[in-house]
């Protein structure tokens, strides 16, 4: 501090051109920034976090932090489950309640701005249903017009579809189901519900909070069944639909910033290494610059942390207050206030008018010596 002193204080004023230049950089900065440099600095956080990616083998998180987090979710499930075992209250609760595997993911911005009823289907290479596929049920809900004879439903039943148990007109759902009882009923009876893609503006309201509400875990999932070539139904279309269903995770994008994706559970076949895969799987269908923070947790347990980013936000995300596109205020050159101009509006016009006529001319005679004495001035 005493140099700097020093040198402020010293006689000579000229700066050094090494002095100006850093002048001028520090000026340059302080500047407002361009929309270009805006987004040079959104990209150079895309870059730092596709950096970290490969560091770690082209995924964001490493194996061996996945891994580990697994183990502890289990030491943890046994834990709990060895507590419990003096207490079972629910004599009807499985081994496996509470052991399905989720990923929770936090964004720095919303995933939607109004209610989206459509799920987004993510690929994995793992089913997350594992073993439970031997016993699983699937319902399929189409338009009256594709199912208009038995012969039809037998001829999926002959096609020996996997899970594929039912196929429901939507007509059902608007008699049959159209009680809320019943509609839990047949929430309860199936493991996944597909539809056609043609119903997806009627689904939320035919099947209402059971099945959109923020508890349900089956959420029922649009799929093609006709091909393009034609407007019947395809054994082979549906087939590939309801397979590519069966290998994926699916949400429904919030008007929030989390979101929680099953990615397998903690018994049955699932090995660390796959669970693993399920999890980068996941990650890689989200644009790394808008994640915050990822976690794995159960139903029952704490979420585990597995990434935090570096950057909550960066200049492209501050909202910056625009003053050129500000409608001006006119200027009201009336040198009567809002009083006086009510005035002249109520009272009677030529009392108002004496009255205000003076101060009027008050004012006149004071702007001309004001004037006058300016221009004597300059």
């Amino acid at each position: 501090m005493a140099n700097k002193k020093a040198t402020s204080g010293g006689s000579s004023k000229t700066k050094s051109p090494r002095a100006s230049k850093k002048s001028s950089e520090i000026a340059s900065k302080a500047s407002k920034a361009s929309p270009s440099s805006k987004v040079s600095k959104t990209k150079s956080a895309a870059k730092k976090v596709k950096e970290q990616s490969e560091s770690n083998n082209g995924e964001l998180i490493p194996d061996k932090v996945v891994i580990k987090a697994v183990e502890e979710l289990k030491k943890y499930s046994e834990r709990s489950s060895e507590a419990n075992d003096d207490e079972k209250l629910d004599l009807l609760a499985s081994d496996e309640d509470g052991k399905d595997l989720f990923l929770q993911i936090t964004s720095k911005s919303f995933f939607s701005s109004k209610p989206n009823f459509k799920p987004k289907i993510i690929r994995l290479r793992n089913s997350i249903y594992g073993d439970k596929l031997e016993e699983f049920k699937t319902c399929l809900i189409v338009r009256d017009e594709l199912i208009t004879s038995n012969d039809k439903v037998e001829e999926f039943e002959q096609a020996g579809l996997s899970t594929l148990n039912q196929i429901v007109p939507v007509s059902s759902l608007k008699t049959e189901f159209k009680n809320f009882e019943k509609r839990r009923e047949f929430y309860s009876q199936y493991d996944l519900f597909l539809f056609d893609d043609a119903l997806m503006n009627l689904m939320p309201t035919l099947l209402g909070n059971v099945f959109y509400g923020r508890h349900s875990s089956k959420i029922p999932v649009p799929i093609r069944v006709t091909p393009s070539s034609s407007k019947d139904i395809s054994i082979s279309t549906v087939k590939n639909q309801l397979e590519k269903c069966l290998s994926s995770t699916y949400y429904l994008p919030p008007t929030g910033v989390n979101v929680c994706l099953r990615i397998g559970s903690l018994v049955g076949s699932f090995s660390d290494e796959q669970i693993s895969q399920n999890l980068h799987d996941a990650v890689q269908a989200f644009d790394p610059s808008i994640i915050r923070t990822i976690s794995l947790k159960t139903e029952s347990s704490p979420s585990l942390p597995l990434f935090y980013t570096e950057e909550l936000y960066n200049d492209a995300n501050v909202l910056t207050e625009d003053t050129s596109k500000k409608p001006k205020k006119s200027e009201d050159k009336s040198p009567l206030s809002s009083f006086e101009k009510g005035l002249l509006e109520l009272a009677d016009h030529d009392e108002a008018s004496k009255l205000i006529g003076k101060k009027l001319r008050q004012k006149k005679a004071k702007s001309k010596k004001l004037s006058k004495k300016n221009k004597h001035d300059d």
